[in-house]
């Protein structure tokens, strides 16, 4: 039986575990540091350690300790079946911790504490490529065609965009040049730091802003993340295109902070 096969199974029958021993349960999620994420948005989040445990001969969840397996046996065969493995940082972690701590405050635990390290240090998910994508929302102002319709809420009408690619690598090297020196991550513009704000579920939280937006009409082109990208919060981000005519660039962050300086007057 493949992997494939397997997955479905591994995790029904630790969420059938989890209804005949919830602190087991609790105790195997809290302290693990990999995690397999079926919908960050459901909370369907597993210990994939333990998982893998089960495929031995006779393993159990109520064991008292889990066998030892191989990542690197396992990550190409994940990698197969569409997951992607995504750290601090990451596009998609935030979303992914978040997820973990509602499945742990639905077990009655929060995940273990790192020695005076941040709790999520250390710990990354497996999580498949379009869910990391639906998570982490980037837009960039696309062009939306609506029928009249739309002004009455609740009524069904026809949506139209144009959707870019983006390469999430870019995203990680703008985020690792734009991160300051204490490790936040930061709007350019109004320095709102959403893990200030929000604790661990806004960690490596932001938009990325591309400073010629990809729907100006180019074909593919090279772009530097250090110049080329920039990250703002959503409001900077829709405040940037607000208003700008189509093919125009957007508002620089200078700019955005001189409006707000000049409104605060």
């Amino acid at each position: 039986m493949t992997l494939a096969d397997e997955l479905p199974k591994l995790i029904k029958e630790f969420e059938e575990f989890a209804k005949i021993d919830i602190k087991k349960a609790a105790r195997n999620l809290a302290n693990a540091n990999v995690f397999i994420v079926v919908d960050p948005r459901s909370s369907r989040v597993f210990p994939l350690y333990w998982l893998l445990h089960l495929r031995g001969e006779g393993k159990s969840l109520s064991d008292s300790k889990r066998s030892n397996q191989s990542l690197k046996r396992f990550r190409p065969l994940l990698t197969q079946l569409g997951y992607e493995e995504i750290s601090e940082g990451e596009p998609g972690f935030s979303d992914a911790w978040a997820a973990l701590l509602e499945a742990c405050r639905i077990l009655g635990t929060v995940p273990s504490k790192r020695n005076g390290r941040p709790d999520w240090s250390g710990r990354s998910f497996f999580i498949r490529l379009e869910a990391s994508r639906a998570a982490e929302y980037d837009a960039v102002a696309p062009e939306y065609l609506v029928s009249d319709a739309s002004l009455l809420e609740g009524l069904h009408s026809q949506v139209t965009t144009n959707r870019y690619e983006r390469d999430p690598k870019l995203r990680k090297i703008c985020i690792g040049y734009f991160t300051s020196k204490d490790g936040k991550l930061r709007c350019q513009s109004c320095h709102f730091c959403f893990e200030e704000a929000y604790g661990s579920i806004g960690v490596g939280f932001i938009h990325i802003h591309h400073v010629d937006p990809l729907g100006n009409g180019q074909l593919e082109r090279l772009v530097n993340p250090q110049t080329d990208l920039i990250p703002l919060c959503p409001n900077c981000h829709a405040m940037a295109h607000r208003g700008t005519l189509k093919g125009s660039n957007p508002r620089t962050a200078l700019e955005l902070a001189a409006i707000r300086e000049y409104h605060r007057k």
